[in-house]
Order: structure tokens, then C-alpha cells, then sequence
């Protein structure tokens, strides 16, 4: 057995063992067809001995037995106990057929072992007995009637008292064989039970390490690769990981080398060179590239283990990008969580600032003439206080600390509406699309805050197109999001939690964003216009965090940006 097969077998949950579940009906189906082919053997010469002797009589009951026997073969599998009964009386009807027509010097002998065997192998070993002893009896109730003057038995010859006492002494025999012949067999019975009993102790046993050891290798996360220890890495076994890490099914996977899954070919030969030499890699970060040629990042473990027909190579590969995925998602959910608190300390405080500035700014704008030269400064002063709490309130809304009023939103209707009046901050040559669910149920929030955002996201793109021609599309449908679902939307709802949401998507046909530029576009103050305050996009995430929503963003230079955003649908 190779090393390929050895593994298949070790980890295989189907133990392969002998079903004894029907040994009684195979043996029985076993002793029939015996039965057929010998027992032609010995009807035709049988046969042909009486037709010479004109024994037509014999001629008839051995023909019978045949085609009985033929008819006890034709019974179904489940009529086993019927089989096996008709089984067992025909020999001992041969029997006493035997013994009547011929004597002691018949082969009544022969027939009587035989019916006594198949009563012990066929039922158990009472049966058997019970046979032996029914034969016995049987004998000697006929030689006890023929000895005392039965005629009708006349063809059995016992005309003294010695061919009486070889006829108890056959009777004798017989019985002693048949006690002898139970007896071994009960031997036989035992220590094939006692072989059986261990046989199954030890398939219980396999079968659990075998399950055990599946369900360790199944909670590896990741593929699991059971290789040749050389540079070639053939593939003997592996997981079902790796029809999902991989991009096959497993059956075409054994037998490849693995060298054919690492991008870079020095990956291959740097870990392989390390486990041959039997030195242990752990978590040795490499690319891995799919059958369909999309790559992601791995970390590869190794080491030799020994077989018994030799050492073999045994990787485990694990897939990293979700776990860079989730990295990155919660530094930038740290990020807006620092930033979140210092915008809303700055708020404050700036607010209170602007209060004072704006109290005493009115005041004195009271107290000053119609015609006083300082009247326009202050005035500009109140205007920028003014504008400067308007920032306090986006600041605010960044930080998530305005309250807000829920109510119900169709969010539908409010997204045609404020299509409808964005007529003027939308230009005639970019083109706003929406493809609406209607069938979705309202969400909660303030709906006030909501538009805002559809607007603000809107005018972005708008803006962002310049003076080329593209289009904007926004589309609503509901969606079912999971654990493994919610790692990109964290950086716009930390509360996020499994179930039924809304989902919002904008996306244009724009100029894009870079990576650098796309880390950055939800910082406060962070803009890429030139007369921007860098505050709506910042605000837009507070208003979504506020909603317990979550936002996704997704650009690419010259091929537009998309925006997803998500908020929780009320539970029915």
C-alpha cells in the first residue's frame, strides 16, 4: 500500500469492513447452489441405478427432492427461516428414505450428518441437537417396529437379532456424530464470536479516531495539504478547504503539485527546502494564486510527519485577507473613533466660543447707531458666527452626538424627491439613473438627516465629473447581512449586528479616487476642493453611525466611485 492510499484509508470517515449483517442468507444462498450442482452429480446415476433395478418408485422421490430443492432456492431472501427449514427436513427425509429402501449399508448416514450439520449452522446449536436427537429416535422407533414384525418395512431386512443390533449400533453412530460435529461447531461459534467481538471493538475504536482526527482537521482554519516530501509536492490528500481556497474540487487537486499554487516560485523552494530538510515553518506569509488565476495572501505552515511507508509533507495554508480585511477595518474604525471624540471636544468648545462671540456681537449691534462706522464689522462678525455654528452642527453630526427625531422614512420617496430638486446642483450633461425596490418595508430615522445625505453624496459625484459628461445611479434593495458579511461595513457602524437591512447604492461614472486618497475622504477638514470645508463626508458618516447604518466605499482612477450604505430594517 502506497502512501496515497494510506492516507485515503486514515482519514476516510467510510470504514471498510465486511457487512455480516446478512452472513446467514449468503450462507444459506452458498449451501443451495452447492446443493444443485452435487445433487445433480448424484440424481443422475441415482436414478439411472433405479431404472435398472425397476425401482420407478425411487425414480419419483429422487426427482421430487431435486425439484424441491430447486423450489426452496426460488424463495425470496426475506422467507429466510422458511428456506433454511425446508433446507434441513429434506436430508433428513432422504434419510429415512435412505435407511428404509436400503439398510444399514445405505448412505442414510451421509444425509443424517448433513441435516444435522445445517440445523447447526442454518439456526443455532440447540437446533442441531434437537435434530441429532430426532433422527435418533426416529431410527430406532423404525428398527424396534421392524424387528417386532412390521412387514410394511420389509425392504430394511432385519431379519435377526444381529442386523438389529448393527442397526441400533448405526442409530449409535449417528448420534455420536452428530453430538461430536455440535460440539465442534459450538468450539467454532465461540471463537469466531470471541474474533467477531474484538472486530468490532476495534472498528468502533478506528471509527472514532477516525472521526475525531476528521473533525480536528476540519476545525483547522484553513487548507490542509498532505504532500511527497521532495521539491516535487505532489498533492497525496486534502481537505475540503481547498475546493474553496483553491478554486477545484478535491479529487482534481491530488495528485498536482503544489509548487503550482505558490505565485512566486522562490516561495516554493524556500519552504519546501526548509520542511525536507525537517526543519518547521510556521506562518510563513506567501501569495497563492486560484486555478482561475486571482491570487490572495497565506500564511503556510509545514513539517514532515513519519508514515509507515515513509515521511511525507504536510502543509497548512490559511487565507490572510480577511484577516487584513478586518485589520484595516478596525484601525480605520479606531481612527474615526479618535477622531470622532476630538471633533466633538473641538465642537463644543468652539460652539460655546461662538455663543459668546455671537451674544456680545448682538448686543453691541444694538447699541450702535444706524450710521456707525463699526455697525458692518460687527455685522460680518454675527454672519461669521453664524457660519461658524453650522460647522459646530456638522461637527456635531460627525461625532454623532446630534439628537435626532425618528420617524418612519420611506426612503423611496424621499430619494425621488430629492431627485426632483436637485435640477439645478446636478448639470444637464450628467445623467441621474435610480432603479427603486418599492416593495421595501420603511426604516427609522430622521428623515431630515437622511436627505442630507442623499444630497451630499449626489452633489459629490455631480461635482467630482467636472464639465465631462456621466452618470450618477442609485439603486434600493433589501439585504441579508452575516457575521462575515458586516467586516467592510465597520468603518461606518461599530453596532452593526447580523440581520435584515436597506441598502443605498450610489455610484458614478467619475474620475475616481487612489488608495491614498480614498483612506482620507471621511476625515474631518479633508478635502480634495478647492473651496471645500471637508466636513461633508465626515458628516455623512456621522449620520449613518448615528442610524446604527454602516457605508462601504469602493473607487478606482478612471473607472468612477461607489458608495454602499446600509441601515437596519425594523424587526416584524
Amino acid at each position: 500500500m502506497n502512501t496515497k492510499e494510506l492516507f485515503s484509508i486514515s482519514i476516510d470517515e467510510r470504514l471498510q469492513v465486511d457487512d455480516l449483517s446478512d452472513l446467514k442468507n449468503r450462507l444459506v444462498h452458498s449451501v443451495l447452489m452447492t446443493c444443485l450442482v452435487i445433487g445433480m452429480l448424484i440424481v443422475i446415476p441415482a436414478v439411472y441405478a433405479a431404472w435398472v433395478d425397476n425401482s420407478f418408485g425411487l425414480i419419483g422421490v429422487y426427482i421430487a427432492s431435486y425439484i424441491f430443492l430447486c423450489l426452496i432456492a426460488m424463495l425470496p431472501i426475506k422467507y429466510y427461516n422458511l428456506k433454511a427449514g425446508l433446507l434441513v427436513l429434506l436430508p433428513i427425509f432422504l434419510t429415512v428414505q435412505e435407511f428404509l429402501t436400503y439398510g444399514i449399508a445405505s448412505s442414510g448416514t451421509v444425509y443424517a450428518i448433513i441435516a444435522i450439520f445445517l440445523a447447526a449452522a442454518l439456526f443455532d446449536l440447540k437446533i442441531g441437537l434437537y435434530v441429532t436427537g430426532f433422527i435418533s429416535a426416529s431410527m430406532l422407533i423404525i428398527g424396534a417396529l421392524v424387528h417386532l414384525g412390521m412387514h410394511s418395512f420389509e425392504p430394511i431386512r432385519l431379519q435377526n437379532s444381529l442386523e438389529f443390533v448393527h442397526w441400533i449400533i448405526r442409530v449409535a453412530q449417528i448420534t455420536l456424530t452428530g453430538n461430536l460435529l455440535v460440539l465442534t461447531l459450538r468450539f467454532l461459534v465461540m471463537r469466531i464470536n470471541s474474533s467477531l467481538e474484538k472486530s468490532i471493538d476495534l472498528t468502533t475504536s478506528l471509527q472514532s479516531e477516525r472521526h475525531r482526527l476528521r473533525r480536528i482537521i476540519s476545525a483547522i482554519p484553513g487548507s490542509v495539504l498532505i504532500c511527497d516530501n521532495d521539491f516535487s509536492g505532489a498533492v497525496l490528500w486534502s481537505n475540503n478547504v481547498a475546493e474553496r481556497d483553491f478554486g477545484l474540487g478535491v479529487p482534481n487537486l491530488v495528485g498536482e503539485s503544489i509548487a503550482r499554487y505558490f505565485y512566486n516560485e522562490d516561495d516554493f523552494v524556500n519552504v519546501c527546502a526548509r520542511v525536507n530538510n525537517r526543519q518547521q515553518v510556521v506562518g510563513e506569509e506567501v501569495q497563492i494564486i486560484r486555478r482561475d488565476n486571482t491570487t490572495f495572501w497565506a500564511h503556510v505552515s509545514g513539517s514532515v510527519i513519519e508514515m509507515a511507508t515513509g515521511p511525507v509533507a504536510i502543509y497548512i495554508i490559511q487565507d490572510v485577507d480577511q484577516l487584513r480585511q478586518t485589520q484595516q477595518a478596525m484601525q480605520q474604525m479606531k481612527k474615526m473613533e479618535s477622531l470622532g471624540m476630538m471633533a466633538g471636544g473641538i465642537a463644543h468648545d468652539f460652539r460655546n466660543i461662538l455663543t459668546a462671540v455671537s451674544s456680545h456681537s448682538n448686543i453691541a449691534l444694538r447699541r450702535l447707531d444706524e450710521d456707525a462706522p463699526a455697525r458692518k464689522s460687527v455685522v460680518k462678525a454675527i454672519k461669521a458666527a453664524d457660519k461658524g455654528a453650522d460647522l459646530t452642527k456638522q461637527l456635531l453630526q460627525y461625532a454623532g452626538n446630534k439628537s435626532a427625531e425618528i420617524t418612519e422614512i420611506d426612503l423611496n420617496a424621499l430619494i425621488t424627491e430629492n431627485l426632483s430638486l436637485l435640477g439645478e446642483a446636478v448639470p444637464p450633461h450628467v445623467v441621474v439613473t435610480d432603479e427603486l425596490d418599492l416593495s421595501l418595508p420603511n426604516i427609522h430615522g430622521d428623515g431630515t438627516q437622511i436627505q442630507q445625505v442623499v444630497m451630499n453624496l449626489i452633489i459629490n459625484a455631480a461635482q467630482a465629473m467636472g464639465a465631462n459628461e456621466g452618470t450618477i445611479h442609485l439603486d434600493t434593495k433589501r439585504v441579508l447581512l452575516s457575521y462575515d458579511d458586516l467586516v467592510p461595513w465597520q468603518i461606518g457602524g461599530e453596532e452593526l449586528r447580523p440581520g435584515a437591512y436597506l441598502q443605498l447604492r450610489i455610484d458614478d461614472t467619475g474620475p475616481g479616487m487612489d488608495a491614498k486618497t480614498l483612506s482620507s475622504i471621511f476625515d474631518p477638514f479633508f478635502t480634495t476642493k478647492k473651496e471645500g470645508t471637508g466636513l461633508g463626508l465626515a458628516t455623512v458618516l456621522g449620520i449613518v453611525r448615528g442610524h446604527n447604518g454602516g457605508i462601504r466605499v469602493d473607487s478606482t482612477v478612471g473607472k468612477g466611485t461607489c458608495f454602499w450604505l446600509v441601515f437596519p430594517l425594523p424587526k416584524i
